[in-house]
């Protein structure tokens, strides 16, 4: 079997780059001859990834280059992962399989720009053309089946396969880094992900300001990158924490290369994230396989991926007030952040790992049939 995953931006920084890049290596594993193609690509890998340019001004990687290169490898399948891949996987559809995967576009009520809106409309217009010439539809949460269910899809056309990850990469270790000296006294908050209005940092420097009543010493880092997609949002978050005084609890680390995420996770004891809108949620699934107790949102994709009280808490949307007083109670309560990220780390090696690969694997041995 010969695949060809396709995904617009290769490169360290964006999840489903990441995702992506983990799915190819345990498809390899499992005898698949996997292939990427991109516009861009800066992971380093193992797997052959063929770059057909991108426009950085548009956002956008060249569809008929794309067409061209996957018709030349003519490969069993092409698996599509967003804009434009979907397209792609479209115009494709004719000779080989498109498995389509559906990773979620922005609800239109966090378009914090008109270029981000106009990012969002050009990629929805493309998934409904690449759901109509797929043979294989596959989302990566529950959420998004529902959503895909209200544009019209059957249910048992939507198939929900979690994303894996890495369980020898993703789990607790005992380096920590500089950011996070070990302290016995004030736990340490992590959220990764990067600074822009949708992911809720406000939310978060919000929270803190409740949070450090409780403990004047308590400390969050944000991980991500800063002021790229969003400039003014991050100006705004700078001058909130100075308003509150926040300077000495709230910090910056900027973007890290992957391999250091498992170090910084381990150098936490909470994971806390403001986000409003997610397809998954990866830093949530990674802080989980970290065995990091989760504070979130009840909202949309996370309201799966933590159970209330179990793994970690889910807090009112969008209420920083109930957010901080969950966060505070793990804080204050070292056996409870112990126990939950324990539990934590169970559901992730049994919803995140190695057979959600075999499943996919077994979904395209079905699409190949239907396609004789």
């Amino acid at each position: 079997m010969k695949v060809v995953l396709g995904v617009g931006n290769y490169s360290y920084g964006y999840g489903m780059a990441h995702v992506v890049d983990g799915l190819a290596r345990e498809l390899s594993t499992l005898g698949v001859e996997t292939l990427v193609v991109s516009g861009r690509a800066s992971i380093d890998t193992k797997t052959p990834v063929i770059c057909c340019g991108y426009n950085e001004f548009l956002k956008h990687t060249h569809v008929s280059k794309v067409i061209a290169e996957v018709s030349k490898m003519n490969p069993d399948i092409f698996h599509s992962h967003y804009y434009p891949m979907d397209l792609c996987g479209a115009a494709l559809s004719r000779s080989m399989v498109h498995v389509m995967h559906v990773h979620g576009i922005l609800s239109r009520k966090y378009w914090q720009n008109l270029r981000v809106g106009l990012e969002c409309l050009r990629s929805s217009i493309a998934e409904r053309v690449g759901l109509m010439f797929s043979s294989k539809v596959v989302t990566v949460s529950k959420f998004l089946k529902r959503e895909l269910m209200r544009m019209g899809l059957k249910s048992q056309d939507v198939n929900v396969i979690y994303p894996f990850i890495d369980p020898d990469f993703f789990r607790p270790i005992e380096k920590r880094i500089d950011e996070f000296p070990p302290s016995s006294e004030s736990p340490n908050i992590l959220s990764v992900g990067t600074i822009c209005e949708r992911k809720g940092q406000h939310h978060l420097v919000e929270a803190m300001k409740f949070v450090t009543r409780e403990d004047p010493n308590a400390r969050l880092l944000f991980v991500g990158r800063t002021g790229q997609e969003d400039p003014s949002y991050f100006t705004r978050i700078r001058e909130r924490i100075i308003h509150l005084r926040l300077e000495n609890n709230v910090f910056f680390k900027g973007f890290i290369p992957v391999g250091a995420l498992p170090s910084m996770y381990s150098s936490s004891d909470i994971f806390a994230t403001g986000t409003m809108w997610e397809g998954f949620g990866l830093p949530v699934a990674e802080a989980m396989a970290s065995s990091l107790p989760v504070v979130c949102f009840d909202t949309t994709s996370l309201s799966e991926l933590v159970l209330d009280e179990v793994n970690g808490f889910k807090a009112s949307p969008f209420d920083a007030e109930s957010l901080a007083w969950k966060i505070t109670t793990l804080v204050q309560d070292r056996k409870l952040r112990q126990k939950m990220g324990a539990n934590g780390m169970k559901m992730a090696q049994a919803n995140f790992g190695r057979d959600n690969v075999r499943q996919l694997y077994k979904l395209y041995e079905v699409a190949m049939k239907k396609k004789t």
